[in-house]
């Protein structure tokens, strides 16, 4: 299976915007969903990196999501948008405390073969995405855009509608990955 996502300017901890911090995240499974009943035998420490802002008082918000298990993309995650809180235990290590709210950003999920990365018109597509504070990944054959919802958006920003409806008309022109070996 193919998995692809964009990270945030040199995700490596260089060069972020002010108040984003490359972070490595200790938890344990139950930390994530603490209604979910995880045997104690199954509830192990588990580490991730992760890009997210910080919004002071201990509390973060998730530039990416993250897969929190073994399980890839489709176990339980860390969404884009999604606010934490996270405790110092040395420098860029913390310890997640909890998670404070899941986010619901606004998505669109277009259909996309890998290749369609290198298609100029998309590119400057998805890092005008990122450069709006959106996120961008391609996994099994779809490409998903996201951007932060804000609390009172009852529809997602004009600039989103117009930039994703541009991102359609590229990738319906595109070959699909499920059309391969058709004639």
């Amino acid at each position: 299976m193919q998995y692809q996502m964009n990270l945030p300017p040199d995700s490596g901890g260089n060069d972020l915007p002010p108040g984003m911090v490359n972070m490595e995240l200790h938890f344990r499974l139950s930390d994530i969903d603490p209604d979910e009943e995880i045997p104690e035998e199954d509830d192990e420490e588990c580490t991730c990196q992760l890009d997210a802002t910080s919004l002071g008082d201990g509390l973060f918000r998730a530039e990416s999501p993250v897969s929190l298990t073994w399980f890839g993309p489709i176990g339980t995650t860390m969404g884009f948008g999604d606010i934490f809180e996270a405790t110092p235990e040395a420098k860029g290590i913390y310890g997640l405390v909890r998670i404070v709210e899941e986010a619901k950003p606004w998505t669109k999920t277009i259909p996309a073969a890998p290749e369609s990365l290198q298609v100029p018109a998309l590119s400057g597509f998805l890092s005008e995405l990122i450069e709006r504070g959106g996120m961008w990944e391609l996994a099994v054959g779809n490409l998903t855009l996201q951007v932060h919802r804000g609390p009172e958006e009852e529809a997602p920003p004009p600039w989103f509608k117009d930039l994703t409806d541009r991102v359609v008309e590229v990738c319906a022109k595109l070959p699909h990955p499920a059309d391969r070996g058709r004639p």
